[in-house]
């Protein structure tokens, strides 16, 4: 796509230069030096040049290298960080004429003439508020205007001030900002916000903008507040702080497999071709497969005769005295406190012995004594199995037995001799991007605004008990307020994830993986410890596989939101998911986590318990969804616990704790709108709950009400009983469709399904999961958009290898039906289908390919109580009268199934005017309901002149009888001859109005009235035709019936397919055409306009690649070659666009008569993107001057 270039040289008075400087493993550590050409040997050498505002950039490599950062101030004061804040993806987007602006030491958002900001939020916001500050001098007229807009599927104007608000002193400062707060309860899921200025506006018209916030995403664009100093990797190279060095001595043989060479320096963690050698232990268990978290039946495990400071191994299982060795001096793991291991010294054992002693624990050695298990480690004696090591200190010795049974000599090995690959402290604003960490990690103490993000990190930390240490590993490690981790992995630990403390902090879009598999540690050592960090944002992270008891134990008003928990507390006894104590637990909230295939409790407010008088309060536990655990448990009171979703839980759902001696209270607490089997006042048993309780669903199996649980579709399913059944609670309830919230996690009709834990550069976790059978004709595609996205590609199709776009969406809308789109599914096939990512710079992450295959039946939906395709039957002969028990025809009227196309169909041909009469009607065919939707396909043949109303009636029994229709309605204003139509007819006799949504906009349908649908169109709204003579059916007649009537006197030859009639307000809606998904990415709906006045409308831009809100970008460019006869013309074709593409020629101007000839179009050779392709026309020299245009119509 050909792209200009525009330079802008900034003027900087009083400032300091920033530098930039290059570090790579070929470098030299001298000055003058540091650039690309000449760069450092070393990160610290690099480090040491920094100053505020600089710039290290490492080139790929493995850098083996403790980095110190220590009182670094990398702030640049006056500056805006266009990537600070919290809650964004991305940076703020600048149009021109936007920077920065100050006034009294605040730094603030200047915008001048057409200057315009966009930024993404990392999630989509419902329900919330749009708050900033804003201060405009020295606009003119009312012509003159500022604005605020969000972007919901499409951009909507929030707020906008012309003249009107000017202030200040109109000298180019924002001296007079004033808060503005906008709700955004009338709108969708926001996923973006934007900020500009009129283009009519002078060059002297100033708009400033600070404080933004929108949810928990918020930004004060203050220098101070972001990161002066960068440090980070070049390009797309791969850059490695590693912790280990090379073993390079030569290896001899000892016994049974076992090898062993010298080490001069102490190691406590060993590689072998980067992959993790087993510490030796026993019983066996290889590094980081199941059996390491497998307690039962890879630990010994403690008899109640023990006592501290004595451990008997119960019989059973692997058994001490069964090994034959002797594990004196070996390290004794042990899970013998509950909720807490220890790790101690073997002070005496012997061979053959069931018992071993060690120093006692004292008071946190747990009483429930056959509850404790243990393994050894760091003792040669434990050495027994491929991949095991053990390094003898005292001798230097390192013995190893290869997985290959052969001398490991020429092979890389490598041990761990760094804890800390980068260590900052008592520093600021400093970034740290593109980094990873090979068997080391980082430490940032007294620091603050510091932001870590994009960092792999492999085995972070290792204890160091094979050098006879028993404390606990040293983890990676935050202090400070306003720190910031960002999408980074945490893979392979012994020791906890992350400790992070401070205040005002945020953990976004992180993966912990396989942690801590021997859990030694102190009282709050859990997987993630952020208990002492306040006001801490913990967002859209992932959790899976550990051993700690607690998974994540929080600190005080901190939010915990977007977060998937699984497999997690499974070496320790006690614990939870998430978890926040007692004086923690005020102003938490837990929301949108997901809890699944955990042994422990889901999510828990806390408190001790043997002291009643402590409790926390007004914790927050809403839309989260928990299956194959236990329950979530607020103890305490005055919580609020709303639209939750659970099933397949240990018997209990929602554990509303009632135990007030072991601080359950929950007088207060307000449960409601909850979707889950059981709700309890006890954890483990049926009970009667405390508090304030009210719209929730609890007591029968609430997976029915569900899409499909198994592939993770948690939505309510079409007709489910959770639908509109809530009760809005303001401040609590998220933005909801329809009338009412649903029950549960998630809304009914939404477009967009939240799906939580961290986030990989691709495409992921697909609904349908990868290889599903038995899939509906009509499911719907549900997608988590790769990391950064900005919109996504769908691709969807037969063949794996050529998958046509389905469309081009915003990212926030991944809830798809390829049916919206011209793609009708069939049974029993197998589809291909893939998503790509789409950045913020217009770049492109490819998908996986996924698959998944249809049923050879579609089964008959929820909510649908009757329908007929008319395939079962024979052409030529009557519909079955099971179905259709009314069949009427009066004198050559008939009623047969007839084939149209490839289908069948039931047709009721009534030629004559005269005599003639058909009546065809379902009776009695489902039960009476006071709110359906009959949905059908119609087509009238123009041969015969269709006169009459054509009409459809339901009510109860035959409706060949005006007495038996309580509503009908005339469908001949709405029928075209010809031509295939799709009806959806509401009648609504509930006795109490309707409100639906079609397409995102909401409808209402009065008690005894109908709305009808033509092929998406709402053509009669709230009808109330009703038969009248003697008809005595009320309002609130419920129904069973409805069918057709072509009376005497009127003709038609009428076809109707795929009846469909539900218990619930429905009408199908027209599919965007691919030029209407495209404008819905840039907030646009007239393809005719062109609003970034580059001289092309919107339609020329998608017709030419371009992009229609920046008048820069213009896209492709058409090519003329008039130097040869023929003239050679190209210009880009965009595919699959619903686009007519060709030329027009002219021999003069005066006349302006253009023909469609004179050239030929030359076959395709070549594509310029996966959307367009090079078209070459070849147009013959005729007379001395011939013109060219290129013609563009979408297809009619």
């Amino acid at each position: 796509m050909k792209k200009r270039l525009l330079l802008a040289i900034p003027v900087l008075v009083g400032a300091v230069f920033a530098e930039e400087y290059y570090v790579a493993t070929n470098g030299v550590n001298a000055l003058p030096g540091g650039t690309l050409a000449a760069p450092f040997a070393t990160i610290q050498y690099g480090v040491d040049q920094l100053d505020a505002g600089d710039t290290l950039t490492i080139r790929g490599g493995r850098y083996h290298e403790g980095v110190i950062i220590s009182d670094l101030n990398g702030s640049l004061s006056g500056s805006v960080d266009w990537s600070g804040g919290v809650g964004w993806d991305g940076d703020w987007i600048l149009g021109i004429n936007t920077a920065s602006g100050s006034s009294g030491g605040n730094t603030a958002v200047r915008m001048v003439k057409a200057g315009s900001m966009t930024r993404t939020l990392s999630t989509g916001v419902s329900g919330s508020a749009l708050s900033f500050k804003w201060d405009i001098d020295s606009f003119n007229n009312a012509s003159d205007v500022a604005s605020a807009e969000v972007f919901d599927g499409a951009w909507h104007t929030v707020w906008s001030m012309d003249n009107a608000g000017n202030s200040g002193d109109g000298n180019d400062s924002p001296d007079n900002l004033q808060t503005e707060i906008i709700s955004l309860a009338a709108y969708g899921t926001v996923s973006q916000i934007r900020f500009s200025m009129s283009a009519s506006t002078g060059t002297g018209d100033y708009f400033f903008i600070d404080d933004v916030q929108i949810g928990s995403a918020f930004h004060d664009f203050e220098g101070a507040g972001g990161a002066g100093i960068i440090i980070r990797n070049y390009a797309e190279e791969q850059v490695i702080i590693d912790g280990t060095i090379p073993i390079v001595g030569a290896w001899s043989p000892v016994s049974n497999g076992i090898y062993k060479t010298s080490v001069s320096t102490d190691i406590w963690q060993l590689f072998v071709d980067d992959e993790m050698q087993t510490s030796a232990r026993w019983p066996d268990a290889e590094a980081w497969t199941e059996a390491m978290w497998d307690k039962d039946d890879h630990w010994i495990q403690q008899d109640a005769p023990s006592t501290d400071g004595t451990f008997i191994d119960e019989a059973g299982g692997p058994e001490l005295a069964a090994s034959g060795k002797d594990f004196s001096g070996a390290i004794a793991i042990m899970n013998t406190g509950s909720w807490l291991s220890f790790a101690r010294e073997v002070t005496g054992h012997s061979a053959g012995s069931n018992t071993f002693t060690y120093a006692p624990i004292g008071n946190q050695y747990h009483h429930k004594i056959i509850n404790g298990a243990a393994f050894f480690e760091a003792s040669y004696a434990c050495l027994s199995t491929n991949r095991e090591w053990f390094y003898n200190a005292l001798t230097d010795e390192l013995f190893l037995i290869p997985d290959d049974g052969v001398n490991p000599s020429g092979r890389e090995i490598r041990g761990k001799t760094l804890t800390y690959g980068l260590d900052i402290s008592n520093s600021q604003n400093i970034a740290v991007r593109g980094i990873d960490f090979f068997a080391c990690t980082f430490k940032v103490d007294t620091s603050d605004s510091i932001t870590i993000e994009d960092a792999d990190v492999l085995f972070p930390s290792y204890s160091k008990r094979m050098l006879g240490s028993t404390a606990k590993a040293e983890a990676t490690f935050f202090d400070g307020d306003g720190n910031q981790l960002r999408n980074c992995t945490f893979q392979y630990a012994d020791g906890a994830g992350i400790e992070f403390v401070g205040d005002g902090g945020l953990i976004e879009n992180c993966l912990f993986y396989q942690i801590d598999y021997s859990c030694v540690g102190t009282l709050h050592d859990v997987m993630v410890n952020i208990r002492n960090a306040s006001n801490l944002t913990f967002r859209q992270n992932t959790l899976d596989t550990g051993g700690n008891s607690v998974g994540i134990k929080g600190g005080p008003a901190s939010v915990f939101e977007l977060n998937r928990v699984t497999n997690q507390g499974m070496l320790q006894h006690d614990g939870s998911a998430i978890q926040t104590d007692a004086d923690y637990t005020d102003g938490t909230i837990m929301q949108q986590n997901w809890v699944h295939d955990h042994i422990k409790f889901a999510l828990r407010f806390d408190s001790p318990w043997l002291d009643p008088a402590v409790y926390g309060t007004n914790g927050v536990m809403r839309y989260n969804v928990l299956w194959n655990t236990q329950p979530m448990v607020p103890k305490g009171d005055y919580h609020h616990i709303y639209n939750n979703t659970g099933f397949d839980n240990d018997v209990v759902d929602i554990s509303i704790f009632s135990d007030v001696t072991h601080g359950g209270v929950n007088s207060n607490t307000v449960t409601r709108n909850n979707a889950v089997n059981l709700i309890s006042g006890s954890r483990s048993a049926a009970e009667p709950y405390p508090g304030i309780a009210d719209h929730n669903w609890s007591g029968s199996e609430v997976k029915n009400e569900l899409v499909d649980p198994a592939q993770w579709d948690f939505r309510p399913a079409v007709g489910s009983a959770l639908i509109d059944a809530g009760t809005n609670v303001p401040g609590q309830v998220s933005g909801y469709v329809g009338v009412a919230p649903d029950m549960g996690a998630y809304e009914f009709g939404s477009t967009n399904y939240w799906i939580p834990g961290f986030i990989p550069a691709q495409a992921g976790m697909p609904i349908p999961n990868l290889g599903s059978v038995n899939q509906l004709e009509g499911r719907e595609l549900i997608f988590q958009p790769g990391y950064g996205a900005v919109s996504v590609k769908v691709y969807f199709g037969t063949n794996a290898a050529t998958l046509p776009m389905l469309g081009h969406f915003p990212a926030a809308h991944n809830v798809i039906d390829p049916r919206d789109h011209g793609v009708i599914p069939q049974g029993n096939t197998e589809y291909y289908w893939r998503v790509d990512t789409v950045l913020s710079n217009n770049s492109e992450i490819a998908g996986e390919v996924w698959n998944y295959t249809t049923a050879d039946y579609t089964p008959t939906a929820p909510g649908v109580v009757f329908s007929d395709d008319f395939e079962s039957y024979i052409p030529g002969s009557s519909p079955a009268s099971s179905n259709w028990a009314t069949q009427i025809t009066l004198g050559s009227g008939s009623i047969l199934v007839a084939e149209k196309g490839a289908s069948q169909v039931v047709r009721l041909n009534n030629a004559s005017t005269v005599d003639d009469r058909t009546v065809l009607g379902a009776t009695d065919v489902f039960p009476e309901e006071g709110l359906i939707t009959l949905s059908f396909d119609s087509f009238h043949d123009g041969a015969i002149s269709m006169t009459g109303p054509m009409s459809l009636s339901a009510g109860i029994d035959s409706i060949s009888s005006h007495l038996n229709q309580a509503r009908k309605v005339s469908l001949a204003p709405y029928i075209a001859t010809n031509i295939w139509h799709h009806f959806d007819w509401v009648v609504n006799q509930s006795g109490a109005a309707v409100v639906y949504t079609v397409d995102g906009i909401t409808h209402s349908v009065a008690n005894g009235s109908a709305d009808l649908w033509q092929d998406g169109s709402l053509v009669v709204d709230n009808g109330i035709d009703k038969p009248g003579n003697g008809n005595v059916l009320t309002d609130t007649t419920k129904v069973d019936s409805f069918g057709w009537t072509v009376n005497k006197a009127d003709a038609a030859d009428w076809y109707m397919d795929n009846v469909e009639v539900r218990n619930y307000a429905y009408a199908e809606y027209t599919a965007q055409t691919p030029l209407e998904d495209w404008m819905a990415i840039y907030g646009l709906s007239d393809p005719m306009a062109d609003p970034d006045s580059d001289g092309l409308n919107t339609l020329s831009e998608f017709a030419m690649g371009g992009n229609p809100t920046n008048g820069a970008d213009i896209g492709y460019e058409s090519i003329l070659d008039n130097r040869s006869d023929p003239m050679v013309f190209v210009y880009p074709r965009r595919l699959n666009a619903g686009l007519v593409y060709w030329l027009e020629t002219s021999t003069n101007l005066v006349s302006n008569v253009w023909t469609n000839g004179g050239y030929t179009e030359l076959p395709a050779t070549g594509m310029l993107d996966p959307e367009f392709e090079s078209v070459t026309n070849e147009v013959p020299v005729i007379l001395p001057q011939t013109f060219i245009r290129l013609m563009i119509d979408p297809v009619p």
